[in-house]
């Protein structure tokens, strides 16, 4: 069994003024389609998506969804979560255009699964398009569940004992989903609001809806931006957790009802679900890690291997009883840890975790080489945790090469310093490389999830990177302004020497993707979009750049109607947008 962790932090629970608001107050909704993804279930009843979902799927209707669509898992009642995925796989790709999915408890899992492309062990192959524009997870498990829903899975055998398994706490399904993507799970970029429960304290004094804490319903374990936590006091479902008569988290009979309240206002894309619910770290300050120790070649280490754990500041009074252990802690906001293993002849030490209130992480701990990030070397976009190919990206971790190098050629080498990187079995070139950091050039493969190994004297080290079709980003200086030149003259831009209305301009970036030769030079088969101070800019050529493996070059003419000053610049290209970075102009 990996080591694995859960901590109680703070008091066990806060008394909260959840406001209210009327229908009415949400103004212009959404017209999206909307998919219903229900949750586990005991039995199969013939309810429907109104036995989970209430009247939800009714006032999505009336409010102006184009469609209400229901896909149940008693379809594939015996079914792993994985291939529950493939099923939804199917339904979610036939979609001409994006659907927003609202999905409760086990239901959240198998849109994870789908989003990560694990349909089918051991296989991940995530969409390039998932189309999904906004996740609503409602009473979902991320984390898992404690093991009061093991005792009472006499209520539920022998019916689908593998899903009940799947979902426990620390499982090895839950920790690959947690994982899939450099160690992470961004869930593909995809906003998305998960709506936890709060009726009432399990046997720990920790918040929950009945079955799954405020910690393991959060989605702070996500590494992307756009993704919230709210809570609300209800109860997670009928399944003989929930008194008779408690309001429950997915079972919506009217338009008053606080998970419709605050998935309608996020759907409509207006702010309001943030005033009428408070966050989960306001509620609950419970947090929560589950860690896992590798040697320097990548081997996991097991319980039965460790002679002790140590968890500053806090005691353990058991060092091998790693699942669960629980802590508890008078500080509300979110906590540092200091972790430690102790090996025969040897000691693994990681100081200044955070772990967030209310919040879940997960924590895949190695001794060096371990690479723990991977980005473009232009700047980290919004959205999906992916590169591009043909890109330059810059890699972060530790204990990544033997010393500093970089390149002395415009022949990048494929290794440095002792430090050499292959992606999907090819080797990579390098343009830099030291302790911390690598930059490199990607090469240029198919979109996908490869496998990214590095190698050095010490040992290797291999994590999955996405790679999506184009992942655009703009170079900066360290002020955040735009790498840019002045076409007429070569100069730098900047403040004294801005750029002008009507003239053309250089901008530096990578990630634009594919190219074609056009005249000689590689140009973007895929043009960008480029704004400046909110006003669309006519681009005369994207591509990259002559001469320079991996850097792309977008000219554009600056456009009129521009108020003098230091304006923010952005790229969209594809189905992405980039980093926004400013332009001197006057």
């Amino acid at each position: 069994m990996l080591p694995c962790l859960r901590l109680l932090v703070g008091s066990p629970f806060s008394c909260v003024l959840l406001l209210t608001a009327s229908a009415s107050l949400f103004g212009q909704h959404s017209t999206n389609p909307v998919l219903l993804v229900n949750g586990f279930q005991a039995t199969c009843p013939d309810g429907g998506a109104f036995g989970t979902f209430g009247s939800l799927g009714v006032f999505l209707l009336e409010d102006g969804a184009a469609s209400v669509d229901y896909f149940d898992v008693c379809d594939a009642p015996d079914a792993t979560i994985q291939s529950l995925a493939g099923l939804l796989t199917a339904r979610i790709q036939a979609y001409p255009g994006s659907v927003d999915v609202i999905a409760h408890s086990m239901g959240g899992l198998v849109v994870r699964s789908y989003l990560q492309g694990w349909t089918a062990n051991p296989y991940l192959a995530p969409p390039t398009n998932p189309k999904i524009r906004k996740l609503v997870l409602l009473g979902t498990p991320n984390s898992g569940v404690s093991n009061n829903f093991a005792s009472l899975s006499s209520l539920f055998a022998p019916w689908s004992s593998t899903q009940v398994e799947e979902m426990q706490f620390a499982s090895p399904f839950l920790w690959q989903l947690g994982t899939w993507n450099q160690l992470y799970d961004d869930l593909r970029g995809v906003d998305t609001l998960a709506i936890a429960g709060t009726a009432g304290l399990n046997p720990d004094g920790v918040p929950w809806d009945g079955l799954v804490d405020v910690a393991s319903a959060s989605i702070d374990f996500a590494e992307t931006s756009g993704v919230f936590t709210r809570a609300v006091p209800y109860c997670h479902a009928a399944l003989g957790i929930c008194p008779p008569g408690s309001t429950l988290i997915a079972s919506v009979p009217d338009r008053s009802h606080l998970s419709y309240q605050l998935l309608r206002s996020f759907l409509d894309g207006n702010a309001r679900w943030m005033e009428l619910a408070p966050p989960a770290s306001s509620v609950s300050s419970t947090g929560g890690v589950q860690f896992a120790l590798s040697d320097s070649n990548g081997n996991a280490y097991y319980a039965n291997q460790l002679s002790s754990v140590s968890l500053g500041p806090y005691p353990l009074s058991n060092p091998l009883a790693f699942c669960p252990v629980w802590f508890n802690n008078n500080s509300a906001a979110g906590i540092k840890l200091n972790l430690g293993f102790d090996l025969p002849g040897q000691q693994f030490n990681l100081a200044g975790i955070s772990v967030p209130s209310g919040g879940f992480i997960f924590l895949p701990s190695k001794f060096p080489p371990q690479m723990t990030f991977v980005t473009s070397s232009a700047a980290r976009p919004p959205g999906a945790l992916s590169v591009a190919p043909d890109s330059l990206v810059s890699i972060y971790g530790a204990g990544l090469a033997s010393g500093t190098a970089q390149a002395s050629s415009v022949q990048l080498p494929y290794q440095l310093a002792g430090a050499s990187l292959t992606l999907a079995g090819l080797p990579v070139q390098l343009l830099y490389v030291s302790t911390g950091q690598i930059n490199a050039l990607i090469p240029n493969v198919a979109p996908g999830l490869y496998s990214l190994v590095l190698t050095t004297p010490q040992g290797k080290h291999s994590i999955n990177l996405m790679v999506d079709p184009i992942v655009p980003t703009l170079f900066a200086l360290d002020d955040n302004s735009a790498a840019a030149l002045h076409a007429s003259t070569g100069q730098v831009v900047t403040t004294s020497n801005p750029a002008a209305v009507g003239e053309y301009i250089s901008f530096f970036g990578t990630g634009l993707g594919p190219t074609s030769i056009t005249n000689g030079l590689n140009v973007a088969q895929t043009m960008p979009a480029v704004s400046i101070g909110g006003k669309t800019a006519t681009v005369t050529f994207a591509g990259r750049a002559p001469g320079f493996a991996g850097l792309d070059q977008i000219n554009v003419q600056i456009p009129s109607g521009l108020q003098p000053g230091s304006l923010p610049v952005l790229i969209t290209s594809g189905n992405r947008v980039g980093n926004t970075v400013l332009l001197a102009a006057q």
